[in-house]
């Protein structure tokens, strides 16, 4: 027997257990910026529920000395709709497997089925990402049109300026009669912001190095979504989130099905049999409308230019 003879731990097949630590580990569940920030209205009790904003300010006048004709003046409203959109998700598991597990399945799958919904609202109301057509046009494509974009330029950019100067992103929200409450941001913007010095070289968003960073810009916070609801294009959208409102039809609604198919939507053919597998199926549902009432103000009467939100672009980023 050779001296360097021994037993080899993958020589012994499965005579030593294992010890599974019970946590699963898992990235924390993204919330939705949209519905943190968003005014959220009444619920609603039936599929639309319609509002009435302001869409003509009445005028005043001097009078032209005791006898002058006084003017006459009016006031306008536009209706606004919200119309509730269902989102949903099935999530079939086989009944042995889940007999099989050490954790109890749905605990798990729920709070990802959360974050799954958020995403897809954050990315329909910032994007337009498979948006229904009766929710507001997509703030990163209406703020396009009412030319709210600010560019990054291509060398040097001084991201103080581009977000606080006179020609920044916050600028464009107040030119239209709006204070901006709120920015949602790409993750990126953080290393960038941390970046920006003051004259004296300090850093201007990280003032108490023992304590964390509070990003905020004019006053109002800043939120980076982790749900991926915001492309490389998009540094930042600064806005008056109250002007952006939603309702809930029904909130979160979670059924269990043991029978019953699934098909799949492009062929109708069926893709699982519930019954004949022996499987079991969680449903998530949820019916939300957005509106984007913009009501008229006196700084910007116009409402065709008037918007509550702006875009920060990376450069070359085309919205």
């Amino acid at each position: 027997m050779a001296n360097s003879d021994y037993i080899a731990r993958n020589k012994v097949g499965n005579l030593i257990p294992i010890e599974y630590y019970p946590e699963i580990f898992k990235s924390a569940a993204a919330e939705s910026v949209v519905l943190a920030n968003a005014r959220r209205l009444r619920d609603m009790e039936r599929h639309e529920l319609a509002l009435t904003a302001e869409d003509a300010l009445p005028m005043a006048y001097f009078t032209n000395g005791d006898t002058g004709f006084r003017d006459v003046t009016k006031a306008e409203w536009k209706g606004v709709t919200l119309t509730a959109e269902e989102i949903n998700a099935i999530v079939p598991v086989p009944n042995n497997m889940m007999d099989d597990m050490d954790v109890p399945i749905w605990q798990e799958v729920m709070p990802m089925l959360s974050a799954a919904i958020g995403a897809v609202i954050d990315k329909a109301v910032l994007l337009g990402t498979n948006k229904p057509a009766t929710w507001p046009t997509a703030i990163i494509s209406e703020a396009a049109s009412r030319s709210h974009v600010v560019s990054v330029p291509g060398s040097s950019p001084d991201y103080y300026d581009l977000l606080l100067g006179p020609e920044g992103v916050i600028a464009k929200v107040e030119e239209d009669g709006f204070f901006v409450n709120g920015h949602v941001a790409n993750i990126s913007m953080r290393g960038k912001l941390r970046g920006v010095r003051d004259e004296v070289g300090q850093p201007i968003f990280q003032p108490m190095m023992q304590g964390a960073a509070q990003y905020q810009l004019d006053g109002a916070p800043m939120y980076f979504p982790r749900n991926g609801s915001l492309t490389a294009d998009v540094l930042d959208i600064a806005g008056d989130w109250n002007q952006l409102v939603y309702s809930v039809r029904r909130d979160m609604t979670w059924d269990i099905f043991r029978e019953g198919v699934i098909s799949d939507p492009s062929t109708k053919l069926v893709v699982t049999n519930l019954m004949q597998q022996r499987m079991t199926a969680l449903m998530v549902t949820m019916r939300i409308g957005f509106a984007l009432p913009n009501p008229v103000n006196m700084v910007q009467p116009d409402g065709t230019a008037r918007y509550p939100f702006a875009v920060l672009a990376a450069n070359g980023a085309s919205l």
